[in-house]
């Protein structure tokens, strides 16, 4: 019910695309996104080309985590966040869709089924990092049930149009 995968070539800007469909239950985040390593630190930035919630939510963020801050007494980072909700008659887990980031040195721009649906000024993401998939239960994706039981993000292909930068062995 929960797995991601990423790749050992790291990428700087490009377009890249992932078709998929959502897994089937609420509490599921089906993601592709990109991250600096080592992830977690305060550096870098993470970009969600799409953390999908069943049945009709797409997300797109951005994180700084060079931004640190405190609220309410606990560390955060600065986070750049639309979320998209396509409607009741909408189920992402039934068919097929294509999420696509074109990303330049001045601009993130991510697509839904060939449609730009979000364009922003790329302020923070300007190092390479890795290209993830990766499907979690996590209570912010809706409530979690047994209806998880058997579900999946089915893959179907990603396609990166960027040059892949060496792989570094650490």
């Amino acid at each position: 019910t929960s797995a991601s995968v990423w790749t050992k070539a790291r990428f700087k800007y490009g377009y890249f695309e992932c078709r998929y469909r959502y897994a089937a239950a609420t509490g599921t985040n089906n993601s592709f996104w990109f991250v600096t390593l080592p992830h977690g630190k305060d550096e870098g930035f993470e970009i969600d080309v799409n953390e999908g919630h069943y049945p009709s939510e797409i997300n797109t963020n951005i994180h700084d985590y060079e931004k640190v801050f405190y609220r309410d007494g606990k560390k955060s980072h600065k986070v750049n966040a639309k979320a998209f909700n396509l409607g009741r008659s909408v189920d992402l887990s039934k068919e097929f869709h294509v999420y696509g980031f074109l990303w330049t040195e001045d601009e993130l721009v991510f697509y839904f089924d060939g449609k730009e649906i979000r364009r922003v000024k790329n302020e923070v993401c300007h190092s390479e990092c890795a290209l993830l998939l990766s499907e979690a239960i996590l209570k912010w994706a809706g409530p979690i049930s047994d209806a998880i039981d058997g579900t999946f993000m089915e893959i179907d292909y990603v396609r990166a149009y960027g040059v892949p930068l060496p792989i570094l062995d650490k």
